[in-house]
């Protein structure tokens, strides 16, 4: 299940095996700031793979994306891209990079 994480959220979640660069203190400093947005992919309450971005003017920067090893080649990075692409379109962004 993919979901846009809040703050509320992250002390309820578990991130099991270690993502890439990704782990609960660089998503709580994510999600400190307004114009960040970070999407997840759950399995049982676990963080198997996460998507940071930016959202700012018109445009979109990715500046994280990461699956766990053992979920890997599964297309999770690819159902993430496809929410934040959606998401781009319905906020009118220009330009994903």
């Amino acid at each position: 299940m993919i979901v846009r994480l809040q703050a509320s959220l992250l002390d309820t979640l578990q991130i099991p095996e270690a993502l890439p660069d990704v782990d609960t203190a660089s998503l709580a400093d994510a999600l400190e700031r307004t114009w960040s947005r970070v999407w997840v992919t759950l399995e049982d309450q676990a963080i198997v793979s996460a998507l940071i971005t930016w959202f700012v003017a018109d445009e979109v920067h990715v500046l994280n994306i990461s699956t766990a090893p053992s979920r890997q080649r599964r297309g999770y990075a690819r159902a993430l891209f496809e929410v934040l692409l959606a998401d781009a379109q319905s906020a009118n962004a220009r330009i994903v990079v």
